[in-house]
């Protein structure tokens, strides 16, 4: 089968990380979501099958080489390198990846490519195109903010590590605001414990000369140099200062004044540096000038402290995601590139975040509750996928063909498993506590050891590991043991086994899985159950079981998963597979696939509409049925 490509094409790629089918698919189906119900209407849809596990870093790579993990290397959030330590480092770099990219297939015919915040993109491997950033909320990215988020408040505020300022009786400043009540000042720097930052003098007044309403910001005590005049919910403009010589631009929001200013809540964003984040590092300044400073990673730690709320979660979500749309079209229109990658990341760690108020099989799920989190989920969506569909639709021109994707969905759970303090239980990990009661890992007496995300169990195999304690004449014998004890463990509430598969690494590779940095036992969840070790880390009880809602590593209140189970999984209002939508000249007109594609058959298929080759270790195929 041929498929008619006789003009120039260009093929726009935007990622939504964790953007999940089922929600797509019900919101579109109700008229929510205008612009995906067009796009859906008018091309090509389908879900699509993440590789397992279903992760970040893996999977964004999948979609850029067309090649299985066991082929790139990029098999989990922590890679294993041989002769390396067990806890493995961030596989957020393009230097780990062993298959070609497509970007560098296209650039040796002739293409020009455009990489927009994509994931594990950096170093750049493109010697002609754009790149810009990486992706920063990970390691691996040449961009790194200059400081973290900040939130300023007062004793009485309910938040969590936020900056406390003292408001006290305003001298000196040459204002004239209302007398009654009395205007408060305090100083703030955006400044950490090794990093120093500039500071600010806050005004905090009444405008109506009855309660506190309005908040000045300022470098000195002069309000003609104020860089923000804000009331409860506005943003600030973006503000550029300079850090330890660096430039870098944030954005504050006064997310809560009391009306006797009691009570105050004025977060500040990260501080983007405004260069040195692109290849080549000209376009810096001109994306600053052109789209404004750049905006590239929202995650959910400020909402989980409670610096902000669910709106302002979102608000930030929607920049960044207008910022991503806003430099791919003006780079694409001005620069004509032939193949852009890009990558949003917002809603894995909305869904985080949100799902368990959504869904009714999380046992955080409160029934009178469910219409709030309903409309969060709509805003979000809307918001944050839709009107970037729109954006980027409007500047399609007749010979640009679209792709919209994720990399995975979102499933609820219901407890969370320590796959680690399973193993020490077992005697497989080995340990003692520090002084502060925290366990230490004792590497020369642990025979095995799961990986950051999971998915992954490694033996300290002696002559292949620092400090291996498992002789190379036992290594299948102890796959086996460590098998026994994954798929031996159950739930003492229900008697139900929580791990649902355990392989040895030869076996895997009917997963796509394989190669040095696959673990020598590879393991999947039952349905349910999380076996996430940056959610439940080894811990010094060495309990094995804990219920949803319970405070974890990464997220203090993790209510959705993903990666755990396997790739095929729906679960309550979600699934663990993720969105595929082709739209563009010759594309079929509502179209939707009744099998899902694989996450290998994206890249061939980009390959074939531009013109050029599949990337050299692409196992995927051509999706034809999906062209006229």
């Amino acid at each position: 089968m041929t498929c008619r490509l006789t003009m120039k094409r260009r093929v726009i790629l935007v990622g939504f990380d964790a953007l999940v089918p089922t929600v797509v698919e019900r919101f579109s189906e109700e008229g929510s979501l205008p612009s995906i119900s067009k796009m859906m209407a008018s091309g090509a849809y389908a879900r699509c099958l993440p590789c397992f596990p279903g992760m970040t870093p893996q999977n964004w790579t999948t979609m850029a080489t067309g090649a299985y993990p066991g082929i790139h290397g990029i098999t989990d959030f922590n890679l294993h390198k041989v002769g390396e330590p067990l806890e493995g480092s961030s596989a957020f770099r393009s230097s780990w990846c062993k298959a070609e990219y497509i970007w560098n297939t296209a650039e040796q015919h002739g293409k020009k490519c455009l990489l927009v915040n994509y994931i594990a993109s950096y170093p750049p491997t493109i010697r002609k195109g754009i790149l810009i950033g990486g992706d920063p909320s990970f390691s691996g990215s040449q961009l790194k903010t200059l400081r973290p988020y900040f939130c300023f408040v007062t004793e009485k505020a309910a938040v969590r590590e936020g900056v406390i300022v003292q408001l006290v009786p305003a001298r000196n400043w040459n204002v004239p605001v209302a007398r009654k009540p009395a205007p408060l000042e305090t100083r703030i720097a955006l400044c950490d414990e090794k990093r120093s930052g500039p500071s600010y003098d806050l005004l905090v007044f009444s405008s109506n000369g009855s309660v506190y309403d309005r908040v000045f910001i300022c470098k000195g005590k002069n309000v003609t140099r104020r860089v923000a005049d804000l009331s409860v919910g506005q943003w600030s403009d973006w503000i550029v200062d300079t850090f330890e010589e660096l430039e870098g631009a944030f954005k504050f929001k006064l997310v809560e004044l009391s009306p006797d200013a009691s009570v105050i809540r004025l977060y500040c964003t990260r501080v983007f540096p405004t260069n040195g984040f692109t290849t080549p590092t000209e376009i810096a300044a001109e994306l600053v000038k052109e789209v404004g400073p750049l905006f590239c990673i929202v995650d959910g730690r400020p909402y989980i402290l409670r610096w902000v709320d669910a709106a302002t979660f979102i608000e930030e979500g929607s920049m960044q995601a207008n910022w991503v749309a806003d430099a791919v079209n003006y780079l694409v229109g001005k620069y004509g590139c032939d193949l852009v990658y890009s990558h949003i990341h917002f809603f894995d760690n909305f869904q985080h975040a949100f799902w368990g108020g959504f869904d009714p099989i999380s046992p955080i799920f409160v029934p009178e509750e469910e219409g709030k989190y309903e409309r969060l989920f709509l805003d979000a969506y809307s918001k944050v996928a839709d009107s970037i569909v729109e954006k980027i639709v409007k500047k399609a021109d007749e010979n640009t063909f679209l792709v919209f994707v994720s990399d995975h969905g979102h499933i609820p759970f219901r407890k969370m498993v320590s796959i680690n303090n399973l193993l020490a239980r077992e005697g497989l990990v080995s340990g003692k506590l520090s002084s502060d009661g925290e366990p230490l890992v004792d590497w020369s007496r642990t025979k095995a050891w799961a990986t950051r995300a999971g998915g992954h169990i490694y033996l300290n195999l002696r002559g292949r590991e620092p400090t291996g304690v498992v002789h190379p004449e036992d290594y299948e014998s102890m796959q086996d043991r460590v098998i026994d004890v994954l798929l031996g463990l159950r739930d003492p509430d229900n008697g139900e086994r929580p791990v649902s598969m355990a392989l040895k690494k030869e076996e895997a590779r009917s997963l796509g899985l394989g190669g040095d940095t696959t673990g020598d036992v590879v393991y999947a969840m039952r349905k349910g159950y999380v076996g996430d070790n940056n959610w439940f880390p080894l811990t010094s009880d060495l309990s094995i079981f804990r219920e949803a809602g319970a405070e974890g590593g990464m997220y203090s209140r993790p209510t959705s998963v993903h990666g755990c189970c396997l790739p095929s999984v729906d679960y309550g209002k979600g699934t663990e597979m993720a969105v595929f939508f082709l739209w563009g000249p010759e594309i079929k007109e509502g179209y939707k696939r009744e099998s899902p594609i694989r996450m290998v058959d994206i890249a061939p298929t980009i390959a074939h509409i531009l013109g050029v080759p599949a990337p050299a270790q692409s196992e995927g195929s051509i999706l034809f049925d999906m062209f006229e």
